[in-house]
């Protein structure tokens, strides 16, 4: 992994322990946080820099949290950026669409997650 003042550099390499899980015709994998990727729709629900926005402030705010809930979490994208930025929180997603609740569960595989 490159390295740029102890951050890994997005777009490089893929997170140790990921599983491969090819992602579907409407779907892409794209970099989310350091060495995090991310599935989402082509045509879809993709992240923003709302989310980066979101994830930036709950991590700022509750440094101490050992427990995040991410209510209505989408693809999961705000859970992933907190799960980069504190690797040792338990993160916690809901979410009722089954297609973005697909997404979010092979982000997590691929990044090694459980």
């Amino acid at each position: 992994m490159r390295k740029f003042k102890g951050w890994t550099i997005p777009g490089h390499d893929i997170p140790e322990g990921a599983r491969d899980v090819s992602p579907g015709a409407e779907e892409t994998i794209d970099v989310i946080s350091g060495e995090y990727r991310i599935y989402q729709l082509k045509d879809g629900h993709r992240f923003s820099t709302d989310d980066v926005l979101v994830a930036w402030y709950a991590t700022e705010n509750s440094p101490q949290a050992n427990r995040i809930l991410d209510l209505g979490s989408g693809i999961g994208s705000v859970a992933l950026m907190v799960a980069w930025r504190r690797p040792r929180t338990k993160v916690v997603t809901v979410e009722a669409q089954d297609v973005s609740i697909a997404c979010a569960r092979k982000s997590w595989a691929l990044n090694g997650l459980s």
